[in-house]
């Protein structure tokens, strides 16, 4: 059976989620089953659960033998057997199959040139980034519009939305290329893509063939909206197991309300204004996702609908009255009796990056004077471009006269961990020109320090040296060519630093002028640098082959072989941290299981750029921890605490 809890807020859907989860599972040993959209959400709902299971009412709650699902992971124990670790049609396997089919036929794009024989995918300037963005496209298609998927499967041209007939309508001929892409994709591949062999394996979900890797009783909790194939997969679920699903959605007369009733059917929606009966702006735009989910769960004769009562009073300000309207669905009207003092809805107009965060430092100090009892893990700053503002978060909202404890709450490893830093900052200085700055910068990262066995008053000797020696920019005279400096002229850049100090500490004593063949040494050097200047050289020595590894497109394999030498090189963490250089390890060794098909692992050449690009993807989806209820206000970006409630937002 399947059970559909909507409420306007989450505070009600956890009560319900509570006395869902309460009664014991057949084998208490076995974990219940939530699935979430999002880490985030995850922490939230473990956290508010806490204060309600096993609870006398005094804090004493706990939280134990939940498990906590994203949606591919419920999907892949939904389907039992079916659905592998090794999925062919994954993103990140169908980026390198594209990339594959690409190489070999180039002609597919409509854009392809003729580059003579040979010519293929890597001719061109970013293969893998190209591949990737088409196979995200077709990752798009299967998941939102899966009748596109199974027509072009078929040989049919269509763009899977239907015509008023009930026919599926023709694909424009400018996009005729993706329909011939696809097909010699799924040729390749030879296995069904999802839209096709899902409807198989809910049948036989249905049939018991496939045994669901899922407890007698699971729950889904903490959407917004559900999609035609998820919820297609939960109906069938629902067959064999008890479903829970627990749905925001902002307004509950907009729910009673709603005219478009689909039944779970997504052909004729192409038809249908989702918000012809909505009166509130806000809930026309921010909220048709919610108004979809509602339209598609409409009149679903195996669905039980229960909603979940949610305790309003009469608001008394700005915000409430917002709130009102969109929960009652009633078109804004002008606000009367409201306090002078009413800062409930703020908006601030700020020019720049800099300014908005010391706006946003002022008013949250503000607010915490205003109100004694508010908290810094009670605010929640929601920011749609994280990684811009996460370097500046913590150090501009933590001075001042009111200073703001914030921790950014969902950075991916790339900003998380220091040695991912270092292997992307490593890369980026060897293609580029290598400045002063760059490699300073490098230098005085912690892995690196800790890799050469260098102090922060290290770093400041190098600095001098740099300054003293003229040093600005280039490993190597070879290494400026290609921004028009000639090769005899080597003065400037970190070899000739290298050879001098080198030179330098090989002398007994200073001497006035001193010549070792073209190299004049450096004499200003007490003892103590003299190890200095030997890790140094050896330091500019390692990213000097770096420099010559690069320069060559070279296929994935070998490239892992040179992150994984890069990562060795350059990085040393502590005995009792040794883990983290593990974590990245693993990470390289997906990369090359990800670029395996079944004619063995990827053979197009890729250039530098291609290869940070996959590294950055790879980086970016191991999300760093939540930092929930850390004492600090939390920065996160959108998606990981959508829905979620905190006092201040």
């Amino acid at each position: 059976m399947l059970t559909l809890h909507h409420a306007d807020e989450l505070e009600p859907l956890l009560r319900s989620l509570a006395g869902v989860l309460a009664p014991p599972l057949s084998d208490p040993f076995t974990p219940h089953v939530v699935a979430v959209p999002s880490a985030g959400t995850a922490d939230a709902v473990m956290a508010a659960l806490g204060a309600r299971l096993g609870s006398t009412g005094r804090g004493d709650g706990i939280v134990a033998n939940v498990n906590f699902l994203f949606p591919g992971q419920f999907v892949a124990r939904a389907l039992g057997a079916a659905t592998t670790d090794d999925d062919p049609w994954s993103i990140e396997r169908l980026t390198w199959t594209v990339l594959q089919i690409l190489e070999a036929q180039p002609s597919l794009l409509p854009w392809a040139t003729d580059g003579g024989a040979g010519a293929g995918a890597s001719a061109g300037r970013d293969p893998w980034a190209l591949a990737r963005r088409i196979a995200d496209l077709f990752d798009q298609y299967a998941s939102q519009r899966p009748a596109l998927i199974t027509s072009w499967g078929l040989g049919e041209d269509t763009d899977g939305t239907f015509l008023q007939d009930g026919q599926l309508a023709p694909l424009d001929a400018g996009h005729l290329w993706q329909a011939r892409l696809w097909r010699e994709v799924r040729k390749h591949i030879d296995t069904p893509s999802p839209p096709e062999r899902l409807p198989h394996y809910l049948e036989q979900m249905r049939l018991g063939a496939i045994q669901p890797n899922l407890p007698e009783r699971v729950s889904v909790f903490g959407f917004g909206s559900l999609s035609f194939t998820f919820l297609s997969l939960l109906r069938s679920l629902a067959q064999v197991r008890e479903v829970h699903v627990f749905l925001r959605h902002p307004s509950r007369v907009a729910w009673a309300s709603s005219v478009n009733r689909l039944a779970g059917a997504v052909q004729v929606r192409v038809n249908l204004d989702v918000a012809a009966h909505v009166n509130h702006p806000l809930l026309v735009s921010w909220g048709r996702p919610a108004l979809e989910a509602r339209a598609l769960t409409a009149g679903m004769p195996d669905v039980v609908e229960r909603a979940v009562d949610t305790a309003t009073s009469a608001p008394r300000s700005l915000l409430g009255h917002l709130q009102h309207g969109i929960r009652h669905d009633v078109a804004p009207a002008p606000v009367g009796g409201l306090a002078l003092a009413d800062h409930s809805l703020q908006v601030h107009a700020c020019h720049g990056d800099l300014r908005q965060l010391e706006v946003l430092r002022d008013a949250l100090g503000h607010a915490f004077v205003a109100d004694p009892t508010l908290q810094a893990h009670d605010v929640l700053v929601l920011c749609p471009d994280l990684e811009r503002f996460a370097p500046l978060v913590e150090s501009v909202l933590g001075r001042g006269s009111l200073p703001v404890p914030a921790r950014v709450g969902d950075r991916s490893l790339t900003t998380e961990d220091s040695l991912a830093d270092v292997l992307q900052a490593a890369l980026q200085l060897v293609e580029g020109r290598a400045t002063l700055t760059q490699v300073l910068s490098l230098a005085q990262s912690e892995p690196v320090r800790t890799r050469f066995g260098w102090e922060a008053d290290h770093i400041g000797q190098l600095a001098n040296w740099c300054t003293e020696l003229g040093t600005r920019w280039g490993l190597l005279a070879e290494h400026r060519v290609q921004w028009g400096i000639p090769s005899d002229i080597a003065g400037g850049t970190w070899r000739a630093m290298s050879e001098r100090l080198l030179a330098g500490a090989a002398l007994s004593a200073p001497v006035d002028r001193a010549v070792l063949g073209n190299v004049v040494p450096f004499d200003d050097m007490g003892s103590d640098d003299v190890a200095l200047a030997g890790t140094m050289a050896d330091f500019l020595a390692r990213l000097v082959w770096l420099h010559e590894q690069v320069g060559t497109p070279r296929p994935i394999a070998e490239w892992v072989d040179t992150l994984h030498a890069v990562v060795d090189h350059f990085c040393a963490v502590p005995k009792d941290e040794h883990w983290r250089i593990a974590a990245l390890h693993l990470v390289l060794d997906e990369i090359r299981i990800t670029a395996t098909g079944p004619n063995g692992t990827s053979a197009v050449p890729l250039g530098i750029a291609d290869v940070k690009a996959v590294l950055a993807n790879h980086l970016a989806d191991r999300p760093g921890r939540l930092r929930l209820r850390s004492g600090a206000v939390t920065v996160t970006s959108l998606i990981p605490l959508r829905g979620v409630p905190a006092r201040v937002v």
